[in-house]
């Protein structure tokens, strides 16, 4: 018999987009699922689509709570699911027909604890790709530091399947954005292998008033929280993966800034807390770059990097300048 497979979905105010994230869920190649909907109080339509979809089809579950955040949901899904695998997808967003099919395939050929796939972004439509592609398998230091170098492999909690069992000791920090980053390492940290599918088989819906498109103080704070926890307890444990961690922290200091100038939310900086936060980053970063770091990452990169530690006005000027330039 196949492994029954738990599929994750938080809800929350997304009644424009949860019809085709369910369907596309409902119709996958592989059948043997059980949908855990945890509807976070939504004050919308999106608890009673909910609720009718789970009369169309015993394999959905539907929990609903009081808004708690992302992490809370998916913490209570993870303790409801039965399957002996488990993936997450966000309820605005789309997967393709053959998505844990060919996720669930290649964690069992390869006897992995994770299987990865890539993600396409999109706005109004999602087109699935054409099926072919190869499998890169990884070792637990080899994921690690494609985790920090951020291209193959992210952080995103969505486009993976994961056995069951690596979640024993880990939840997701309640109360955090972010909170991918302070969690997806853990997982990598309790697997021994990991595969990696170079083709796009999550549907990554761009909407202008998610978290990455609505910045906050708080949630900039969360961010650097959450970079910074992983880096203390990654380093703690893998004191060999020091040059992609530092080289990470540096990278990651860089786009707190960027993010400030994309938002335009340069009055952020305004904040005492923020601003005292970033200027000890900054300091860690000069401290941080050398050699070492500069050769893992890319040369733009290294401008970047090195423009901001050595005069941030001079690097909002210029990057102000190029996201005119892009938007224009």
């Amino acid at each position: 018999m196949k492994d029954l497979i738990s599929i994750i979905v938080p809800v929350y105010n997304v009644e424009n987009y949860l019809k085709e994230c369910l369907d596309s869920i409902l119709n996958q190649t592989y059948q043997n699922i059980e949908v855990i909907i945890i509807d976070d109080g939504s004050t919308d339509n999106s608890s009673k689509i909910c609720d009718e979809y789970a009369k169309k089809d015993k394999r959905i579950q539907v929990i609903h709570q009081q808004n708690s955040g992302l992490s809370v949901a998916r913490n209570n899904g993870i303790k409801l699911s039965k399957g002996k695998y488990l993936s997450f997808i966000d309820s605005d967003d789309i997967i393709h027909s053959q998505m844990i099919e060919l996720l669930h395939q290649e964690i069992k050929k390869n006897k992995c604890d994770i299987s990865i796939c890539k993600y396409q972004l999109f706005t109004e439509k999602y087109i699935e790709k054409q099926i072919e592609y190869k499998v890169k398998v990884m070792n637990q230091i080899e994921f690690l530091k494609n985790l920090m170098i951020d291209q193959e492999i992210s952080s995103h909690a969505c486009n993976k399947l994961y056995k069951k069992e690596l979640f024993k000791k880990v939840t997701y920090p309640v109360g955090k954005k972010y909170e991918d980053i302070g969690t997806t390492y853990k997982l990598g940290l309790n697997a021994d292998s990991i595969c990696y599918l170079n083709i796009e088989l999550y549907g990554y819906r761009i909407r202008k008033n998610s978290i990455v498109n609505n910045l906050k103080k708080e949630t900039l704070l969360d961010y650097i929280d959450m970079i910074n926890k992983r880096y203390n307890d990654i380093i703690n444990k893998k004191p060999e993966l020091k040059d992609y961690l530092d080289m990470n922290r540096i990278n990651a200091t860089t786009r707190y800034f960027l993010e400030i100038i994309r938002n335009n939310k340069k009055t952020l900086l305004q904040d005492n807390d923020l601003k005292e936060k970033l200027s000890k980053e900054l300091q860690i970063s000069k401290k941080l770059i050398r050699k070492e770091t500069k050769k893992i990452n890319s040369l733009k990169q290294n401008i970047a990097n090195c423009i901001l530690i050595i005069s941030p006005k001079l690097f909002f000027i210029i990057m102000n300048m190029f996201y005119k330039i892009k938007n224009n």
